[in-house]
């Protein structure tokens, strides 16, 4: 029992202490930096915590529990999955018509043809009963709970309102663990929970080493170690709740974060918002809701376009083919237009030659600058915060960053005089001139902003290239567990797309440079 353990509540208040126990928000989202020593020390206390649950042998109160020690060593039954999926379909969810399960070398499941299939042909259809939705109260196997049982998560989910409102995935996330633990291999969704993968690579498994990578090397460093210690001190505020609601429940009694960082990574990398159909007095309406969705969501992404829509006359879930497929080709999907470090966090992989790819870079004013109150004012005005985020694009992109940075550079780069030209003209605000690429302040002035810009670029490129340089030693080594080369090839992968983009950009700023310099006549001056 990991429950009315002494040690075991000390550590997990320890956790909780180190992850910001004074803080009232539970950290849904980061909320500022989370500096290395801070993290390092995080990390330290899940490791005490894990070893301290791993050490617990009873991960469950009942033998006839589906404990999470036992599901880990369970094979998955891919046969058995298929017949509740086409039995709880009757027979009209795609399978055995379509397409069908595979196992590949790697112990992944996903699926293929069984017939040639034609381009925007409907080849899975998934009904709402066979959905594992984030409400307690609407999901029918609650109905052959005990009372005592199926009061746990409505206890839960109202005694912690904030936490469960600013982070909606963690009741979809909860309601997994709760068939889990306390329907067992009575759930509903038994077969569908079976078939589920094991492991992720994904951020709540990684080793230190790969977390320092990704700090030192990568733009999104900052956002994943806040992941971490929001989802650390997540997990601690449920516990403490469960222990407090129902100590002698096996879902209490078998909330290890190993079972938590599982239940979360598979809710992260397969949950997806429906407009489902909810009925209040007798009156049906739409509301969106988090959801699993079984067989659909074991598809592999493919660079494309959405084919899949929520048909509310039907409630039925339908994905259509892509492309024409082939007999035996693998049936992939589009999982929407995201960017590799969204990918790597919330998929656990990096896709190749991604079109939507972008990096985040954070350019500020200085307090120091003698002309910051003013170029703040004109950023206002063109509703850009002093001190934010920017985008960069990649190749497949014409411009490759946003035309709010073009603004903050040219306004950045504003000195004295420039400044003069820009304030006395009330219109550019409105009309939102400086985001207008061959539109200019001066000549001078644009040179030194398109100089700032590759500049910048060359900076980070520097940063990146010394990232992918450490990043591949660790691929190289030999003496590397298969673990941390897996690791260190997603992080490789991630830093050498960032490192295209920045290389992209300033390119970009050259070219533009040149431009102003040798070809001026074919920018609007302000000065002119």
């Amino acid at each position: 029992m990991l429950t009315g353990n002494r040690e075991m509540n000390n550590l997990v208040e320890d956790l909780l202490y180190k992850c910001g126990k004074s803080q009232n928000s539970p950290l849904s989202t980061p909320t500022g930096e989370c500096p290395w020593q801070v993290f390092e020390s995080i990390f330290e206390a899940v490791e005490k915590v894990l070893e301290k649950q791993r050490s617990t042998q009873k991960y469950a109160a009942s033998s006839e529990t589906f404990s999470f020690e036992k599901f880990m060593s369970e094979e998955r039954k891919i046969d058995e999955f298929k017949q509740w999926m086409v039995q709880a379909s009757n027979n009209n969810c795609g399978l055995n018509k379509y397409i069908d399960l595979e196992l590949n070398t790697e112990k992944s499941v996903g699926l293929v043809t069984c017939s040639e299939i034609q381009q925007d042909e409907k080849v899975l259809t998934i009904p709402r009963k066979c959905l594992i939705v984030d409400e307690c109260n609407e999901t029918p196997e609650l109905e052959s709970s005990s009372d005592e049982t199926k009061n746990i998560l409505k206890s839960l989910f109202s005694s912690s309102k904030n936490l469960f409102t600013e982070v909606p995935s963690l009741r979809l996330t909860m309601v997994l663990l709760f068939e889990l633990f306390e329907n067992g291999s009575k759930s509903n969704w038994f077969h569908y929970i079976n078939v589920l993968p094991r492991n992720y690579s994904m951020l709540l498994y990684f080793s230190k080493s790969t977390f320092k990578s990704l700090h030192a090397g990568s733009a999104c460093g900052e956002l994943v170690l806040s992941l971490f210690r929001n989802i650390s001190r997540q997990y601690c505020l449920i516990f403490k709740n469960l222990e407090k609601l129902a100590p002698q429940s096996n879902l209490a009694n078998s909330f290890s974060f190993e079972a938590f960082r599982w239940a979360v990574c598979t809710v992260m990398s397969r949950q997806n918002k429906l407009p489902l159909k909810k009925f209040s007095n007798g009156v049906a309406r739409e509301q969106d809701e988090l959801a699993l969705i079984p067989l659909w969501d074991l598809a592999n992404h493919k660079q494309s376009h959405m084919t899949t829509f929520y048909n509310s006359e039907t409630d039925c879930v339908e994905c259509l083919a892509t492309e024409k497929l082939e007999l035996g080709a693998n049936f992939e999907i589009h999982y929407g237009n995201r960017t590799n470090s969204s990918f790597m966090i919330y998929q656990g992989f990096v896709p190749d030659n991604n079109i939507h790819n972008q990096v985040s870079i954070t350019l500020g004013i200085s307090s120091s600058d003698v002309l910051c109150r003013t170029k703040s004012q004109i950023l206002l005005d063109h509703q850009i915060p002093s001190c934010g985020k920017f985008s960069l694009y990649t190749a497949y992109h014409e411009i490759p960053f946003t035309r709010d940075l073009l603004i903050f550079l040219r306004v950045f780069n504003l000195d004295k005089d420039d400044l003069g030209l820009v304030m006395i003209q009330k219109e550019l605000a409105g009309k939102r001139l400086l985001g207008n690429l061959m539109w200019a302040v001066s000549q001078s002035h644009e040179a030194k902003t398109w100089k700032f810009l590759s500049t910048r670029c060359l900076l980070l490129q520097m940063k990146a290239k010394k990232s992918v340089s450490q990043t591949q030693s660790t691929v190289e080594d030999e003496s590397v567990s298969d673990t941390a080369k897996r690791e260190a090839n997603l992080v490789l992968k991630l830093l050498q797309s960032e490192l295209e983009v920045f290389e992209n950009v300033q390119k970009f700023a050259e070219r533009m440079l040149k431009t102003v310099q040798s070809e001026p006549a074919a920018f609007t001056f302000l000065d002119s």
